[in-house]
C-alpha cells in the first residue's frame, strides 16, 4: 500500500509545554501511525518558525490583556517552513495552530472551528452581533483550507448551515488519545454497592472548569450524603485561586502523571467537570473508557459526547443545578450504572484510539487522493 506523507505544521519548541495544541500535534497525532502504517508523518523542525510563533503568542497575550483590538485573521494565520515542506516528500499539510498561508501547492487540513456561539457569548459576555462578526472573520480562511476538521458532527452541521457554499469542507473527526486503553467491561461493577462513592475533578484551569461552583454544590449536599463520598481534585490551578473547603472528604493533588490520573478515573464512580467554557474535553472520553459516569457542561460538543444525555449528564455551571445532579448520581445506583455503561460502550464504538486513528487515516487518504 502506498504511504501517505503528512507534514505536521507544529512547533519544535513551545514556551508553554502543557499547551494542548502543541502537545496534540507534537506528541499525539504522530502516534496514529502505530495503528495505521500507511500514514507517514514528518514534523516541522524549523526553529525560526517556532521562535516566530512563540513571539506571536506572547504578543497576542499582551494585546488581549490590554484589551486592544486585534485582527482575527492575524491571530489565526501563520507561515510554515516552505523549504522544509518541499523536502519532506509529503502530500498533505496538517495544522492545528493556525492556517498556513504559504503552501498553496499543497492541500491543507486545518483543525479549527467557530466554537459553540452560545457558550462563547455566555463566557465572554459577547453580544449576538459580536459573535456573528467574529465568525464572519473566519469565512475567507475556511475557504482557503482544503478541509476544515472539527471534532463533532454537531459542529460540522452547524458550520455547514452557516457556510453552505463550502459545506463539504467541514469534516468531523474526534480528538485522538493514543494513550487510552478501555478498561474491561467488568469495571462497571464498581458502581454496585459503592461505599464510598468516589467523586473526581480533573482540570488545570480549575476556575474556568467550574470547580468553585462544584465545591459549593458539594458542600450544599446533606451531610449524610457527603459522608458516603470522597472528592478528589487534580489540578495545577493555573487559572487563578479556588477556595477549597477544609473538609476530610476532599483531597487535592497539584498535578499527577497521566497514568495516575487515569487510575483515579478507573477507581472513581463519578467525574465532575462542569466548565464555563470547554471546546472539547478529552477528560470525558478518558473517564468514559474507565466506566466512570461523567457530569459535564451543557454545551454543544459535550451534549454529543454524552449522546444527548444517554451516556452522561449535561448541566449548566450553576450551584443549585450541579447539586441536584450530584445528589442523584450519588444516591441512584441504577441510574449511575446505566449512564456509565452507555458511556463505556460509546467510548469503544466512537472514541477508542483504533477507531479515531482510522478516521484520521481516511481523512488523510482522501485529501492526498486529490493530488493524484
Amino acid at each position: 500500500m502506498k504511504q501517505v506523507g503528512v507534514y505536521l505544521d507544529g512547533l519544535s519548541i513551545n514556551f508553554r509545554p502543557r499547551n494542548f495544541d502543541w502537545t496534540y500535534v507534537e506528541k499525539k497525532i504522530p502516534r496514529i501511525a502505530e495503528w495505521v502504517p500507511d500514514i507517514r508523518f514528518v514534523q516541522q523542525k524549523s526553529r525560526l518558525v517556532a521562535l516566530q510563533a512563540n513571539c506571536k503568542t506572547v504578543y497576542m497575550s499582551v494585546v488581549r490583556r490590554l484589551r486592544m483590538p486585534v485582527s482575527t485573521r492575524v491571530s489565526i494565520t501563520s507561515r510554515l517552513d516552505a523549504g522544509e515542506l518541499a523536502r519532506s516528500g509529503c502530500r498533505v499539510v496538517y495544522s492545528q495552530r493556525a492556517l498556513p498561508l504559504n503552501c498553496k501547492d499543497f492541500p491543507v487540513i486545518w483543525m479549527h472551528a467557530v466554537v459553540d456561539p452560545e457558550m462563547t457569548m455566555s463566557y465572554f459576555g459577547m453580544s449576538q452581533a459580536e459573535s456573528d462578526e467574529f465568525a464572519a472573520a473566519k469565512v475567507d480562511l475556511f475557504r482557503k483550507a482544503t478541509v476544515v476538521q472539527v471534532c463533532t458532527e454537531a459542529e460540522a452541521e452547524r458550520h455547514r448551515r452557516s457556510y453552505p457554499d463550502i459545506a463539504d469542507r467541514f469534516v468531523p473527526v474526534p480528538l485522538f488519545a493514543p494513550y487510552l486503553r478501555s478498561a474491561p467491561e467488568s469495571i462497571l461493577e464498581k458502581h454496585r454497592k459503592a461505599s464510598p462513592v468516589r467523586l473526581l475533578f480533573v482540570g488545570n484551569d480549575a476556575r474556568r472548569k467550574g470547580l468553585q461552583e462544584t465545591l459549593s454544590a458539594y458542600m450544599a449536599l446533606p451531610e449524610s450524603v457527603r459522608r458516603a463520598t470522597t472528592f478528589t481534585i487534580i489540578s495545577h490551578f493555573d487559572g487563578g485561586k479556588v477556595t477549597v473547603p477544609d473538609d476530610p472528604s476532599i483531597t487535592v493533588h497539584h498535578g499527577l502523571a497521566q497514568a495516575d490520573v487515569i487510575e483515579y478515573m478507573r477507581t472513581s464512580q463519578v467525574l465532575v467537570n462542569v466548565a464555563h467554557h470547554e471546546s472539547y474535553g478529552l477528560i470525558f472520553p478518558e473517564a468514559m473508557s474507565q466506566g466512570t459516569l461523567c457530569i459535564g457542561p451543557d454545551w454543544e460538543v459535550q451534549r454529543e459526547l454524552f449522546d444527548q444525555g444517554r451516556a452522561g449528564i449535561n448541566v449548566r455551571c450553576q450551584v443549585s443545578l450541579i447539586r441536584a445532579v450530584l445528589l442523584r448520581a450519588i444516591e441512584d445506583e441504577e441510574y449511575r450504572l446505566r449512564l456509565a455503561t452507555s458511556a463505556w460502550h460509546r467510548f469503544n464504538k466512537l472514541y477508542a484510539p483504533a477507531v479515531v486513528a482510522e478516521k484520521y487515516a481516511d481523512l488523510f487518504r482522501s485529501v492526498a487522493a486529490r493530488t493524484d
